[in-house]
């Protein structure tokens, strides 16, 4: 298979939750597109959210949500600072986010979808998602040919 053509854009993503399923909306990118192999290259320029490999169980998550919690509680790192805004001290989820996840990934497309594990979702971590409910993702396609 050679390179026959680059695709690229943006996407907004309407957060509802901290952790959200996103492997529907990346699908369908490459649905419109119709790419049927390629490469799917993703990133997101927010600094409090980032992308994370999680099974799409709702026990995960949960579990996912808890342990950053615990880990890094609000309310023990008091350094940065943003007077005026919701994001006063929030450290803690700078941090979450960056133990976690990675701001850019690249993904298989095999046969026209993501081509992942049986269990396997795409998602984003933005524990800011009330104060930001929308984020952009920027995306590159690669799509190959015989």
């Amino acid at each position: 298979m050679k390179l026959v053509s680059i695709d690229e854009g943006e996407i907004e993503i309407e957060m509802k939750s901290e952790l959200q399923g996103i492997k529907e909306n990346l699908e369908n990118i490459i649905k419109s597109k119709n790419v049927k192999n390629g490469k799917m290259e993703c990133h997101l320029p927010h600094e409090v959210a980032a992308f994370i490999w999680l099974g799409w169980e709702s026990g995960l998550k949960k579990d996912m949500l808890n342990f950053l919690k615990d880990i890094l509680p609000a309310g023990k790192y008091k350094e940065h600072d943003e007077p005026g805004t919701p994001f006063r001290y929030n450290f803690y989820q700078h941090a979450q986010v960056k133990l976690v996840g990675e701001p850019t990934l690249i993904l298989q497309i095999k046969d026209n979808k993501l081509y992942l594990g049986k269990y396997q979702d795409i998602m984003i971590l933005e524990p800011v998602f009330k104060e930001i409910p929308k984020l952009k993702i920027f995306y590159r396609l690669y799509i190959f040919g015989d």
